[in-house]
């Protein structure tokens, strides 16, 4: 799994240096890509993935 953490937090920075370098510093890069840098960032926590297991069974319970 670290794998994906890993690609998300790579694709998130390239989003975020994207938005930034394009001339019309376009905010929905930018926010799409320190979204992705934070849901990797809390992934890579530890128990993170029960926080998140939790939560799905939760919502799937109803």
């Amino acid at each position: 799994m670290g794998f994906w953490y890993f690609l998300l937090l790579g694709l998130g920075i390239i989003l975020i240096v994207r938005g930034i370098a394009s001339s019309a510093k376009q905010g929905g890069l930018i926010l799409v890509g320190l979204v992705m840098v934070g849901v990797s960032i809390f992934m890579f926590q530890d128990g993170s993935a029960d926080l998140v297991a939790n939560w799905l069974n939760q919502i799937t319970d109803r």
